[in-house]
């Protein structure tokens, strides 16, 4: 019997005003993931699909129900990225850093300019 690493925990299928949702209920640790595809009948059937995210400071985990089967189980697609927090606390870095690098008191740098001096010109 094998054990599935991230558990369903259930389905369900929601009315609301303007759309059906069709919802897998997914545990990840203790945090439940809840990924869905709404269907608009009102344009033609088409469909939305809502992405369940899990951050963390290791990675981010996208789940994403890709459809149910006639049996009434469900098909998911799971992305795992890694480290992706740690590219956004880079970039806050970086914008502290010119920040910083652009505060304070600027001083003029005074450059002596050599001038052409005329020579005399041999007859």
């Amino acid at each position: 019997m094998s054990k599935s690493l991230w558990p369903v925990t259930g389905s369900d299928e929601r009315q609301l005003a303007d759309h059906t949702e069709l919802v897998g209920t997914m545990r990840l640790g203790d945090q439940t993931l809840e990924p869905a595809r709404a269907s608009y009948a009102g344009l033609g059937g088409q469909s939305l699909t809502h992405v369940a995210i899990s951050s963390t400071p290791i990675a981010d985990v996208y789940v994403v129900l890709a459809g149910t089967n006639d049996d009434g189980s469900a098909s998911f697609q799971v992305f795992v990225n890694p480290l992706v927090s740690w590219i956004w606390a880079g970039g806050a870095i970086i914008i502290f850093g010119v920040i910083l690098g652009n505060v304070g008191e600027r001083r003029r740098v005074f450059e002596p300019v050599l001038g052409r001096v005329p020579t005399a010109v041999p007859a």
